[in-house]
């Protein structure tokens, strides 16, 4: 039986979850760890399927919050420190609502922003961090020229 030792565990979606875990035979150091479900399920193999993300001390303050509007978790990575790190954007394919590649005239990375230019001439706008199509707001030029007086 594979040995965790999890204090405490957010499941974030059908396939990964985070937790943060103290020093066990199976994972070695403590920290914080995405994890595969089907390892969880699988306890029997010898596969292990989490990675260590970042360090953590893990005791009695060992809360893990989860930030469903802001994709973020939070946890306590020292004493005197609180870590708030963005959910891995895992997606393979391009970001939420993205059209095949060769639609687009050109992309542009803006702080945590990539914006795209399609054929159209519309811009989209992505955050980096989730893969989330920002809303698109109107300028205030644009509200300008459709605006009848």
């Amino acid at each position: 039986m594979l040995d965790y030792n999890i204090q405490n565990l957010q499941v974030i979606d059908s396939e990964y979850c985070y937790s943060l875990s103290n020093e066990s035979s199976t994972q070695g150091r403590p920290g914080f760890y995405i994890q595969n479900i089907s390892s969880f399920i699988n306890a029997g193999t010898n596969q292990i399927g989490n990675f260590r993300l970042k360090r953590a001390t893990v005791g009695q303050n060992d809360v893990l919050d989860y930030f469903k509007d802001d994709q973020r978790l939070a946890y306590i990575s020292s004493y005197d420190c609180i870590r708030i790190v963005p959910l891995l954007h895992r997606s393979t394919l391009g970001f939420i609502g993205m059209k095949p590649r060769n639609e687009y005239l050109g992309f542009r990375k803006y702080q945590d922003k990539i914006m795209a230019l399609d054929l159209k001439g519309e811009i989209t706008t992505w955050n980096v961090t989730n893969g989330k199509i920002i809303p698109k707001s109107r300028s205030p030029f644009e509200t300008m020229l459709t605006t009848k007086e």
